[in-house]
């Protein structure tokens, strides 16, 4: 009584389903009714048909098979449950050249009618045997492994067709791969050519190869080559003195990499750039203020304090009573509430940075009174 409830219940999903996918998905809101229904449908199959074919078993159904039973029921709803489902998707659109021939081939036979109704109608007589003797167990049998066969068929469509897109993508891949490291090899070997055949005025066009994450001959070769300016420390402390600095967008501001430089590398007349470094932090004040007060802003990314703390406790450490007013005061402003940003995880990086240059500032505050 079970089983034949649950072979009309799959029915019904399976007629609802083919019915569904033989329309053209609807745009806008009904888009979305066409998706959730589609959903509902293809679920309701898969699960009341894994529930027939699981009561079936239990009722001896399949007992004329005689080894591997319930793992061959099992692979049979499987590979029924795939066939049908890519035939009722197909049955009236196709992709060419996605598919092998033969699965077209199937398609316009329409597949998606007799493939079923082969397996339902063994199903019914599997389940009913004992009250249906005028009809012959032999040909209900043989009818449903011929479903069988053709769910095999189709399934293995879809397997050959899935292993060559996976195969074709990995060798896509590796493709992109290859041409990203020739770019970035190619991209590399101009980057060097251009620092050692630098010919400008001044050093601004190197500064951005200083960072102690670039790789590490172009760095060198960079800051060899800022050194080899005659006046490069003036050069440094122009960019950190440039006019309405804080108007200038914070990428083409290139205090950034002097910091960065300063990491490392000391200056003959470090007394001069003190001046320069406390209009540097009032600038970074500033950005401060505007960044906490911005729920959209992302600048202060930008501001690098871990570098300029760890600059200012080095060759500068001396001069930390002149530093420290300004470093009062970008204190504070980092100590202002930040607005909340308006994206989840925008917020939980933004709060992860204000938090480690809050307490990188406070720290050297407290090594610095």
């Amino acid at each position: 009584m079970i089983a034949n409830i649950l072979l009309v219940i799959t029915i019904l999903f399976y007629f609802a389903l083919a019915n569904l996918s033989s329309k053209p998905m609807p745009g806008g809101d009904y888009g979305v009714g066409y998706a959730y229904a589609w959903i509902i449908y293809i679920s309701g199959f898969i699960i009341t048909s894994g529930l027939l074919a699981w009561n079936m078993n239990w009722n001896h159904c399949f007992d004329w098979i005689s080894k591997y039973r319930n793992w061959l029921v099992f692979l049979g709803w499987l590979i029924f449950v795939a066939a049908v489902t890519f035939s009722v998707e197909y049955q009236n659109k196709w992709p060419e050249g996605k598919f092998p021939v033969f699965m077209h081939w199937l398609t316009i036979t329409r597949i998606y009618i007799w493939l079923p109704m082969l397996v339902f109608i063994s199903c019914f007589y599997l389940i009913n045997a004992s009250r249906l003797p005028a009809l012959s167990f032999y040909w209900m049998k043989n009818m449903l492994l011929f479903g069988c066969f053709f769910s095999c068929i189709l399934s293995s469509g879809l397997i050959w067709t899935y292993g060559k897109y996976q195969v074709s993508q990995r060798l896509s891949l590796l493709q992109n791969m290859k041409n990203w490291q020739i770019e970035r090899d190619a991209s590399y070997k101009e980057s060097l050519n251009f620092i050692t055949n630098y010919n400008e005025s001044t050093i601004e066009g190197l500064l951005k190869f200083v960072e102690l994450g670039n790789e590490e001959k172009r760095r060198q070769l960079a800051i060899a080559k800022i050194k080899s300016f005659p006046d490069w420390e003036n050069e440094l402390i122009k960019v950190l003195t440039k006019k309405d600095l804080d108007q200038i967008f914070i990428y083409h501001d290139e205090t950034y990499y002097v910091y960065a430089f300063l990491d490392g590398n000391s200056v003959p007349h470090p007394e001069r750039f003190v001046k320069p470094f406390i209009y540097s932090l009032n600038i970074m004040t500033i950005r401060a203020r505007k960044d906490l007060n911005d729920a959209y802003a992302w600048d202060i990314g930008m501001l690098n304090l871990i570098t300029v703390c760890k600059v200012f406790n080095g060759q500068f450490k001396p001069y930390a009573k002149e530093l420290r007013p300004a470093m009062l005061k970008l204190n504070e402003a980092l100590s202002g509430e930040a607005k909340e940003r308006m994206n989840e995880e925008r917020k939980r990086r933004y709060e992860k940075v204000l938090k480690m240059f809050r307490k990188e500032v406070k720290n050297w505050l407290k090594e610095n009174t």
